[in-house]
């Protein structure tokens, strides 16, 4: 990626160099008549560390040492506007002469501005040009024109006294090089890209300007972006001049609490909270929700900003029923660095609040994929109501509840019952919840793929005790028709695919058995099954891939094998049709089939496998390969395509001279680009 070389004409400086002007001019500059602020001597350049959120706009150079001079005139005071109307095109013309005619001995020209009217005042800011080269955005000349066409203030800014060149002898790849490596060096990046170089003069101390090069580098990432302008010397050693920092994260920061990481029983941590509103500035800002992980960000403000959140966000909305208000947090800064907000929770009650809120926030992120933007939106999350050893789930207000310790029990707000419950929610939201014993082991699933690991409610009976064990074989159909018994089949079907996928995994090694499940399980709930063996086919047609589950799916024997381990009815095995065995042959990132040797693949039930091939012979009909890794496996590429367009393969063990024909389906072809793909 290249960005854009940065335009000179920006309106939004002209406002801001403008309004400095008249903040000098309230604060009595006027009595600068003519008289240049002293500029600090020439030292050398202080060292600067890594880029950081609250560096100064340029780090090598202290902004106080700039040199600057006003003017202001009294009666009769300079009409600048000669004749005509006093209208935008007029004082644009008339300013850019009145400036011209300031700096005439500088030989410095403007280049580029802007003339706003402010009330009664046109504010007129230009860069400058030195013989044709832009100076910096250090330097700049201003103007303030009444409405009757007088000027009243002249500004000039960092104007320098001499250049050292106006022809540049360093070449700019070198320049490019020297930047590069101290970007690198101060974000920690490898990556560096440059936009083009042109050439700028940057004026340092006691007025001199200096020939550079100027670029911008970027390591080109908009999560954690690293961006500078950089200025080179263009004559004489190659050195970096100055360098502005073109990241500003201002009044942003990270939200943390303190939450039961597994249950009340074990120890709590500090971790991050996510989509959580943060607040900027008074009670009528509009709230962001904070990300995952816990980080914000507002655009400036300028100043002291207030920064406030309390336990509310996308996800939940909590309600304390211990008599105990929602926490809330209130913190001010200055925008030099982040504002982070600890939800630092002492006591049952309010870790509670933090926990349930936690908690909702995760399971909202594992299962937004499968959710519209509109579903459980802020769903209402009670803590500490006057009971203990439960939780539950409410249709009639969309709500979830959590008791307080009590009995031998732990408050229930932590994350195995907490998940348990926002799967209910799930369920509703899909169309209302149509068997209770499918809810409840869609609770218990999505609490384990959420915790991966096999146990649901876990320290709620007792150090180390759990409610429910997906281990334990609950067969279909259940003899007992409570809906937690009758969910346990269902969480065990859900914990043996995970086993299956898990074995799978071990030979494709792109794949994560929680992933996969996870996708199986959300899709098929999406889709409102009406019970348990309802669910189980939902999930093979969650798999398939051709709109044909006769002729299997990619994860087929996995879920048949975690089916049968519950006994669930599931759909039949698939009929395997005997024929050539369609192949995807050429191109997969830098592997290729050529006639001589390379990589093929090819697709059995869209998982991609690979193999190393060498070319045995060829003739009219057939290319014959052997793999290089068996050599006793041997392939038979067609040279014509079959009917649909694509290449039959032939797989041929050793010693078998008719070959063992398999039929795989949904293969894929693309354009040709290899020998083995002609027709």
């Amino acid at each position: 990626m290249r960005l854009p070389r940065l335009p000179h004409r920006e309106l939004g400086r002209a406002w801001r160099i403008a309004g400095i002007a008249l903040l000098g001019l309230l604060l009595g500059f006027f009595s600068l008549q003519g008289q240049e602020q002293p500029a600090a001597p020439q030292g050398v350049a202080k060292e600067h560390g890594p880029f950081k959120a609250d560096d100064h706009a340029i780090p090598y150079l202290d902004m106080a040492k700039v040199a600057q001079a006003y003017k202001s005139y009294g009666d009769p005071k300079p009409r600048v506007v000669k004749a005509g109307p006093v209208n935008a095109a007029t004082v644009s013309k008339a300013a850019e002469e009145f400036i011209m005619a300031e700096l005439a001995d500088r030989k410095c020209k403007p280049h580029g501005g802007a003339c706003l009217r402010a009330g009664d005042k046109w504010l007129c800011t230009y860069q400058l040009q030195y013989e044709g080269i832009p100076l910096a955005k250090t330097t700049d000349a201003m103007c303030i024109i009444h409405h009757d066409g007088h000027a009243l203030v002249f500004r000039e800014r960092n104007v320098p006294r001499k250049v050292n060149a106006t022809k540049a002898s360093v070449d700019r790849k070198a320049a490019v090089e020297a930047a590069q490596k101290d970007f690198k060096e101060r974000s920690k990046e490898q990556k560096a890209e440059t936009t083009d170089p042109c050439l700028e003069i940057w004026v340092e101390s006691e007025l001199q300007g200096r020939l550079c090069w100027t670029f911008t580098v970027t390591n080109g990432s908009v999560v954690k972006p690293h961006a500078a302008r950089y200025w080179v010397a263009a004559v004489g050693e190659v050195r970096v001049v100055a360098v502005e920092n073109l990241i500003h994260h201002v009044h942003g920061g990270s939200v943390t609490g303190t939450v039961w990481a597994t249950t009340p029983l074990r120890a709590t941590q500090s971790l991050p909270l996510g989509y959580l509103d943060v607040t900027c500035g008074n009670f009528r800002g509009r709230p962001r929700p904070s990300g995952l992980a816990g980080d914000y960000f507002f655009l400036p403000t300028g100043g002291n900003t207030r920064i406030r959140a309390t336990l509310s966000g996308p996800a939940c909305v909590i309600e304390d029923h211990s008599g105990r208000a929602v926490l809330r947090r209130d913190k001010r800064g200055d925008g030099s660095g982040p504002i982070n907000l600890d939800f630092n929770a002492k006591g049952e009650f309010d870790i509670a609040q933090v926990s349930a809120f936690y908690w909702t926030g995760v399971a909202r992120d594992f299962a937004k994929d499968f959710l519209l933007p509109s579903h459980l939106w802020q769903l209402t999350t009670r803590v500490n109501l006057n009971d203990t050893c439960n939780a539950g789930f409410s249709g009639a207000d969309v709500s979830i509840n959590f008791f307080r310790a009590g009995k031998g029990c732990p408050n229930t707000a932590f994350s195995d019952i907490v998940l348990h419950e926002y799967g209910h929610a799930i369920d509703f939201a899909h169309g209302g919840i149509l068997d209770p014993g499918y809810s409840e082991g869609f609770g218990d699933a999505l609490a384990m793929l959420v915790t991966r690991q096999p146990l649901v409610g876990r320290d709620l009976n007792g150090p180390g005790s759990a409610i429910r064990d997906a281990r334990k074989v609950v067969a279909y159909p259940p003899f007992r028709p409570e809906p937690h018994f009758v969910g346990q089949i269902y969480a065990g079907f859900t914990w043996e695919l995970i086993q299956q996928l898990d074995k799978r995994s071990k030979h494709h090694t792109d794949e994560d058995a929680f992933e996969v499940a996870k996708r199986l399980i959300l899709t098929a709930d999406a889709m409102n099954p009406k019970d348990i063996p309802d669910a189980i086919r939902l999930a093979f047609l969650a798999d398939d891939d051709d709109g044909d589950l006769s002729n299997g799916s990619p994860h087929f024997a996995q879920l048949a094998a975690a089916a049968d381990s519950r006994k669930i009815p599931r759909p039949p095995e698939p009929v395997m049709t005997p024929g050539p065995r369609h192949a995807y042959i050429g191109r997969l990132g830098t592997h290729h089939l050529v006639a001589g040797a390379g990589t093929g693949m090819y697709f059995w039930k869209s998982a991609e496998r690979l193999a190393t091939l060498k070319l045995e012979k060829a003739d009219a009909d057939c290319w014959y390969y052997c793999e290089k890794e068996s050599p006793m496996h041997r392939w038979a590429f067609a040279r014509m395509a079959n009917s649909r367009g694509r290449f039959a393969v032939w797989f041929i063990p050793a010693g078998s001279s008719e070959g063992r024909k398999v039929f795989f389906h949904f293969a894929q072809r693309v354009t040709p680009d290899s020998p083995m793909e002609r027709k």
